[in-house]
């Protein structure tokens, strides 16, 4: 991962490709010095699992097929993700029906901070 100053301020959030995202994710669009947009999601985790984003948001319900291997790439490097309101995304079924928001970041420190944002 990325080195880091220690403070859990989000720095660089990446969100999911869709104006509806960032309404949706306003809070912590507000509370973000920089926002990327790559327009593909398994890259914005592995991103985020490398420490690259602060962040990774896709708060319009995505299928949970589609997620399934970047989202184990981030937890094989320590990082947390949870659907917006931070809910374990653990018992999704992995399949083509299965859909959930999600908010991912490096580290927990990191991923209660953008959570906290995106509450306010």
């Amino acid at each position: 991962m990325l080195s880091r100053p220690a403070n859990a301020r989000i720095e660089l959030v990446a969100l999911e490709s869709t104006p509806r995202a960032l309404t949706l994710a306003r809070g912590l669009v507000e509370r973000s010095s920089k926002i990327r947009i790559l327009g593909s999601m398994a890259l914005a985790i592995a991103h985020t699992a490398a420490g690259g984003f602060d962040a990774f948001c896709a708060p319009i319900p995505m299928r949970a097929f589609d997620m399934a291997a970047s989202l184990l790439v981030l937890a094989e490097a320590g990082g947390v993700a949870s659907d917006l309101k931070g809910r374990s995304l653990a018992s999704l079924q992995c399949d083509l029906e299965s859909k959930t928001s999600l908010l991912c970041a490096p580290n927990r420190q990191l991923h209660s901070a953008a959570l906290d944002s995106l509450s306010q």
